[in-house]
């Protein structure tokens, strides 16, 4: 597992597992693109200070990348990546925790699913 976070040109912060999209040009290997193994967009999110205090409070807030596509893995071209960074423990741990609950709903929602055959 390659956790990374990545900068957009559309300036949106992903994280994912990140793998190289390679291809052979001219005898040598080259990065034309990523696959994004459950990619989800992060934000940092500031509160406002409460009265009397001058501390901002912040969370981070974490929703699928293309939610409504049936692909898991999604490939994107390298450039438009502005840049690839290791995210901070904290984040990690919450892409993996959300990538096992998905993980256990997309087993959990196959072996629930009823058989129906044509009865034709």
């Amino acid at each position: 597992m390659t956790v990374k976070l990545l900068l957009l040109k559309s300036g949106e912060d992903l994280v994912a597992d990140v793998s190289e999209m390679n291809v052979e040009i001219d005898g040598q290997n080259k990065v034309v693109g990523y696959y994004l193994d459950c990619p989800h967009k992060v934000k940092l999110v500031s509160e406002a200070p409460k009265s009397g205090t001058t501390k901002y409070r912040s969370s981070i807030q974490m929703i699928a990348w293309v939610p409504l596509s049936k692909d898991r893995t999604i490939p994107i071209p390298s450039d438009w990546v502005v840049t690839m960074t290791e995210p901070l423990d904290v984040v990690v741990d919450m892409f993996t925790k959300r990538r096992d609950q998905i993980n256990e709903s997309e087993i959990t929602s196959v072996a629930e699913q009823p058989y129906l055959a044509d009865s034709d």
